[in-house]
């Protein structure tokens, strides 16, 4: 009398149910969907909802964008408005002089020095960071 089991057919009893599983899995098909129904319940539960005090609400209604992030002044952690990015006339003349400059040499045949000017000119376009307002200490501080 053969008892092994023809290949590919493993036959199993489901852990769950205790119905015969022939995939060799844990679970039976109909288990399998229960439980996967069950985590997407849990993961698509509404968590507490995220309620923001009246005061903050008013405070934030003057910006026209407004992101999370925690404020290293007084430590509330919640939107904050983002104040607009501004360039200094420092920066400006700058950016001029890198445009000019990239033109002036590219004329010249001097493409690795032109390239060099637009680097530079990408790096200080970039490299401004956003201001943030915290509505709770009222207090304006750059985003790291």
């Amino acid at each position: 009398m053969d008892r092994t089991l023809p290949k590919g057919d493993i036959s199993m009893n489901c852990r769950k149910c205790g119905a015969e599983v022939k995939d060799g899995g844990p679970l039976c098909r109909d288990c399998e969907i229960e439980e996967a129904l069950e985590k997407s319940r849990q993961v698509t539960a509404d968590p507490a909802p995220f309620v923001v005090s009246p005061q903050i609400l008013e405070k934030l209604t003057a910006f026209r964008k407004v992101r999370q992030y925690t404020c290293r002044a007084c430590g509330y952690n919640g939107l904050m408005g983002v104040v607009r990015r501004k360039f200094y006339l420092l920066k400006i003349i700058t950016i001029i002089f890198d445009i000019l400059a990239a033109i002036v040499l590219s004329v010249f045949q001097q493409y690795i020095w032109a390239s060099l000017f637009l680097l530079v000119l990408v790096f200080e376009v970039f490299s401004s960071r956003m201001k943030l307002h915290c509505p709770n200490c009222d207090k304006e501080f750059i985003a790291k």
